[in-house]
């Protein structure tokens, strides 16, 4: 299960095993509690997936909802939701969906951009990225994910609460940077 208890989180795992849908749900909690959620990534969210997962929710809720687009290199995007997280506070979320490419190290220029991003958050975060495994690292953490997909889509209030709760304290008992 995904715990903001503490702080940001990092998903990794080989693609297709289910991050982004995992994320979309907790997404979904999120604007159903009356929270914003900005989603960047590389690629919008596949609009079928998207369309599955947040039906039901109502239009007006769906307002507080941003995707941000950055293709392959985040740093194009920093400012953008920089400026968006200046609006954004506790309860919120950004999830950053694939932040890097999935082969060999991030670029200085993409980490620098994502740990900037992460200081000047107010607002849960969680960040994804895809990885080439092993066969055996790729089982587990395919068992792992769909394991928290469906925890998340079963009670999804559930894992979205305990993790605020968590990130919120999490705030209050730790010296994290801000950006100003």
């Amino acid at each position: 299960m995904i715990d903001l208890n503490e702080g940001d989180v990092h998903l990794s795992c080989e693609p297709g095993a289910g991050k982004s849908t995992f994320c979309m749900n907790i997404a979904r909690t999120a604007i159903e509690s009356g929270n914003s959620v900005i989603w960047s990534c590389m690629r919008a969210p596949d609009p079928g997936r998207f369309s599955i997962i947040f039906e039901g929710v109502d239009r007006s809720q769906l307002v507080n909802f941003k995707i941000i687009e950055f293709g392959d290199y985040l740093p194009v995007v920093e400012d953008v939701i920089l400026d968006n997280l200046k609006l954004m506070g506790e309860g919120d979320l950004l999830v950053i969906d694939d932040w890097c490419e999935p082969v060999g190290r991030p670029k200085k220029e993409v980490k620098g951009s994502l740990i900037r991003i992460l200081e000047s958050s107010k607002c849960g975060v969680i960040v994804s990225s895809s990885t080439k495994m092993t066969t055996e690292q790729y089982e587990m953490c395919s068992t792992v994910a769909r394991g928290m997909i469906k925890l998340a889509t079963e009670e999804p209030h559930k894992v979205f609460t305990q993790g605020l709760k968590g990130f919120v304290e999490d705030r209050k008992n730790k010296s994290i940077p801000r950006h100003s």
